[in-house]
This record gives C-alpha cells, sequence and structure tokens, in this order.
C-alpha cells in the first residue's frame, strides 16, 4: 500500500497534487480581483474627471456672468471681453441677435439690439 500523502513541516497532510491546484486557484482568483479593481477604479476616476470638468466649467461662467453685473446697456465687445466669443448666435431680424453661452450643464442667451444687450432671453 503506498501512501500518497507527504508531510511537510508546516502541517499539512494534504496531497501535493491538491496544495499546487489550490495555490494555482488562488492566484488565478486574486489576480482576477485585482484585474477587475484596476477597471473599475479607472472608470470611477475617468467619471469623476468628466463630471468635474462639467462643473468647473459651469462654476466659471456662472461667476464670469456674476462679475458683469447689470448687463442691460452692455456691447456686446464688453461682454466678450469677460465671457470670451458666444457658442452660438443667430439673427432674430430687425437688426435683433440672440448670442449663447453654454457649457454641458448650463446655457444663458442675450438678446442685442445692434450691438447693445437688451437682456438675458427667458
Amino acid at each position: 500500500m503506498s501512501q500518497s500523502f507527504v508531510h511537510d513541516f508546516g502541517g499539512s497532510s494534504a496531497p501535493i497534487e491538491y496544495r499546487e491546484v489550490t495555490m494555482a486557484k488562488l492566484l488565478l482568483l486574486t489576480c482576477g480581483v485585482l484585474v477587475l479593481s484596476g477597471f473599475g477604479l479607472g472608470i470611477a476616476i475617468g467619471w469623476w474627471i468628466l463630471i468635474g470638468r462639467a462643473e468647473r466649467q459651469t462654476r466659471q461662467i456662472k461667476r464670469k456672468f456674476a462679475s458683469l453685473g447689470r448687463i442691460k446697456g452692455k456691447t456686446l465687445a464688453e461682454i466678450e471681453a469677460v465671457l470670451g466669443s458666444p457658442s452660438s448666435w443667430s439673427s432674430l431680424g430687425n437688426n435683433r441677435f440672440c448670442y449663447s453661452w453654454s457649457t454641458k450643464k448650463y446655457h444663458t442667451t442675450l438678446i442685442f439690439k445692434g450691438n447693445i444687450c437688451e437682456g438675458i432671453s427667458i
């Protein structure tokens, strides 16, 4: 009768083959968990960067609008000096124009007659 158990000094009496398979499975499981955790962390960081950027742009444009104070009567050049170029514009006819400044989460449109701001479009 042959004995299939090998005694190592760590106290284990499991067959060598069983211990090797168990260690391989444990190593494979550990690697899988690490890879999945890495993907999850990458997605979380990417999401945070994208959302943080949109929020930062929104805060910046709101601060810029607030710094203008009363906008009625200001020229387009004065407003563009603070806000930058508009995101879009369109003609309303009769020398009236609609200029918009926007980010992903914020949109404001100003109405101009000629080059003078008449106010905010609601």
